[in-house]
């Protein structure tokens, strides 16, 4: 899992740049599909976006760097999961969806972290979230890095 810093800078980020979409950080949660979209004041008809934070490493990148002092680089994925009502046509406005959200975060910079890469959105099963039934998804990966002085 990210660090709380990045997962903090993500969505907030992410709020402020798509203040329309509703955003559900669903690292480690294990409940109904109706529960989580009902806790985030969702309807189970309204589109919705999944975080899920997945930190790789975290790096000295200075000499003598140690637990007290020098820099370290955070480095890690946010997996982006646009979730809408299947029905027919939605995949193109999901794919909408996606890419704007692309585009946006292509190469940014968030406080210290950056955007490394964005690799297009998939709808293919194992690649995004899979429902018994009742929603369509699409998902993309952003990678990052993020800096930290100690």
């Amino acid at each position: 899992m990210s660090s709380t810093y990045v997962r903090t800078q993500i969505k907030n980020f992410l709020t402020t740049i798509a203040p329309t979409e509703t955003f559900i950080d669903l690292t480690a949660r294990f409940e109904d599909i109706e529960d989580l979209i009902t806790d985030a004041g969702l309807d189970r008809m309204d589109p919705w976006i999944g975080l899920q934070f997945v930190g790789n490493e975290e790096i000295p990148i200075t000499i003598g760097a140690d637990n007290t002092k020098g820099k370290y680089r955070e480095l890690g994925a946010v997996f982006i999961h646009i979730v809408d009502v299947a029905k027919l046509g939605v995949g193109d406005t999901i794919l909408g969806r996606a890419e704007t959200l692309r585009g946006l975060l292509r190469g940014r910079r968030v406080g210290t972290l950056f955007i490394e890469s964005v690799s297009p959105p998939n709808f293919e099963q194992g690649a995004t979230l899979q429902f018994e039934a009742g929603y369509m998804s699409a998902s993309f990966i952003a990678t990052y890095t993020n800096d930290v002085d100690l």
